[in-house]
């Protein structure tokens, strides 16, 4: 395609930039950590209790489980999109969607089972 950069197609371009991506998602979940506990504190200032019971590990688990099948049909998706013969970029934006909804299927799985009482 014509309005497409080569750059988009360079392995070493998509390999420096996931290197990138690693520190400032990290960065930026540890902010996100610190944050949203001083605003729970803020807000109930009691503490949580640190007790983990069975149940707690059940939800953790099924969160866990619930997102490497997100992540393994993502990864699937983009080898396939390989295998259809789409231009390599293609292939590492369908990873990165496929690690972020990962990531919000184990949250969102969490905040499920929680509620129902799974």
């Amino acid at each position: 395609p014509s309005g497409i950069s080569p750059r988009l197609n360079d392995f070493a371009f998509w390999g420096k930039t996931y290197l990138g991506l690693v520190p400032v998602v990290a960065v930026a979940n540890i902010i996100a950590t610190f944050t949203l506990r001083w605003i729970s504190k803020a807000i109930a200032p009691e503490a949580l209790p640190a007790i983990t019971d069975e149940r707690d590990r059940y939800i953790e688990l099924r969160a866990i489980w619930l997102s490497h099948c997100v992540f393994v049909a993502g990864f699937l998706a983009a080898m396939a999109t390989q295998a259809l013969g789409a231009a390599p970029y293609v292939m590492f934006v369908t990873l990165g969607a496929a690690g972020f909804l990962s990531a919000l299927t184990t949250e969102a799985a969490k905040l499920y089972l929680y509620r129902t009482g799974a």
